[in-house]
């Protein structure tokens, strides 16, 4: 798959590139290309436009990206989501890598801005729907159809960018250290 894959035949401007490779690396390209990496709400609004195009929409579904928005993860199982944005790539362009994800330091977690959810939540098996409403919700998104694969924790907190599989119906995570494809969406809005 290439970049023009991604596009409408009546699409004269073409705002979508495709990356390929290590994140961080990738990251790095699309600031410098003036692109900024895809949210969630871009991809889902994307794949919304492209229903009646079915070879396009399917392309878009094979494609499981990494997004530009990120997850932390605690080790005693709490989470945050948090919406991407310049300082996030820009800390991730600077992080070094454990185990594929950024280890945060000192009370970085407790930092971070972004939606909570808390360990005793995640615990409940019967509060999933609402938990998975909410989550999706934060990045205005809807939850119909979608779930997500939550983190095990690690030994230290720590932060990655999310990752949709299974046609942008699972939404997970993403090593960072590994190869991935991620969407630059055209312009200069590495800062919002």
């Amino acid at each position: 798959m290439n970049s023009l894959d991604l596009h409408l035949p009546k699409e004269l401007e073409l705002p979508y590139q495709l990356y390929t490779g290590n994140i961080q690396e990738m990251l790095l390209q699309l600031r410098s290309g003036q692109r900024r990496p895809m949210y969630m709400f871009d991809f889902m609004k994307r794949l919304g436009q492209i229903t009646s195009y079915p070879d396009l929409s399917q392309q878009w579904k094979n494609l499981c990206p990494t997004l530009g928005d990120a997850i932390a993860w605690h080790p005693y199982g709490s989470v945050r989501f948090i919406g991407g944005g310049p300082g996030l790539w820009d800390s991730l362009l600077k992080s070094r890598l454990q185990d594929g994800v950024v280890e945060l330091v000192g009370n970085s977690y407790e930092s971070l801005e972004g939606l909570h959810i808390p360990a005793f939540r995640l615990l409940k098996p019967d509060n999933r729907n609402a938990l998975e409403k909410e989550i999706f919700a934060y990045f205005g998104v809807s939850s119909e159809g979608r779930h997500i694969a939550f983190p095990k924790p690690k030994g230290y907190p720590c932060l990655t960018l999310l990752a949709f599989s299974n046609e942008g119906k699972l939404l997970g995570h993403s090593r960072l250290d590994d190869k991935g494809s991620l969407v630059g969406v055209k312009g200069n809005l590495w800062f919002r």
